[in-house]
């Protein structure tokens, strides 16, 4: 078993992963590489400080998002579903590769604290690290148009809903990604209104988007996320 400590920061719109168009591109976010030195089995579990004790202390909602280094950057592997818990954890059968790891969290309200614990049927190595938060961008946008329910709302335009739950009771949050790929090169407008959202909060701290979404580009235009554990919708 390998343990790694960490800090749980929010997503957000201003470091290129809470939806619409970043304010900084050059934002870090915290990331656990993991380097599988041959083919095993890999229970991954996030955890945080529990709230015994204080029935006012609302959990953070938490996941993770799991990616493999390619040449050209890095591939989707595996999400876990989110909730707001103690815990999430993932069971998966990883390659001889290199892979990189990020904690998604919304809804911690106070400075809290987080440990990744990794158990693998053979040795590996976790570090922590910094990442561009690009990447993990890239990873959220790649996991909900491989899971996500699709719909196409223009010419080689497609809008995913991708149901994230925590293999519970409740669920865990939802994230909605645009993808433009329309043969033309045009330019999408996507106005979405999901104010009538109950015990879910916003990446974006608002519950009305109108953004625009480049020609062959994928943008996340909101990610909502479970407050207390009794679902949402």
């Amino acid at each position: 078993e390998v343990r790694v400590g960490g800090g749980l920061k929010n997503i957000s719109p201003h470091n290129s992963f809470g939806g619409g168009r970043a304010v900084n591109n050059d934002n870090t976010v915290e990331a656990f590489d993991i380097e599988v030195f041959q083919g095993c089995s890999c229970d991954m579990t996030i955890s945080q400080e529990n709230n015994r004790g204080n029935e006012d202390d609302i959990y953070a909602n938490i996941g993770l998002l799991v990616l493999r280094k390619v040449a050209n950057g890095y591939a989707y592997v595996h999400a876990s579903g989110r909730g707001p818990c103690a815990a999430i954890s993932c069971q998966l059968q990883l390659e001889k590769g290199r892979y990189v790891v990020f904690p998604i969290v919304a809804n911690c309200l106070k400075e809290r604290k987080m440990i990744l614990a990794v158990h693998s049927s053979c040795p590996v190595l976790v570090t922590k690290n910094k990442l561009p938060a690009e990447c993990m961008a890239r990873g959220i946008i790649l996991g909900a148009m491989k899971n996500g329910k699709r719909s196409s709302i223009g010419d080689g335009i497609s809008l995913y809903v991708n149901t994230e739950m925590k293999g519970l009771s409740g669920g865990g949050g939802i994230t909605i990604v645009v993808v433009n790929r329309s043969p033309m090169q045009r330019t999408c407008n996507v106005q979405i209104d999901c104010s009538g959202c109950n015990n879910l909060t916003s990446s974006r701290d608002f519950f009305v988007t109108d953004d625009i979404v480049r020609p062959n580009s994928g943008m996340i235009i909101q990610m909502l996320n479970v407050l207390q554990p009794n679902g949402g919708f």
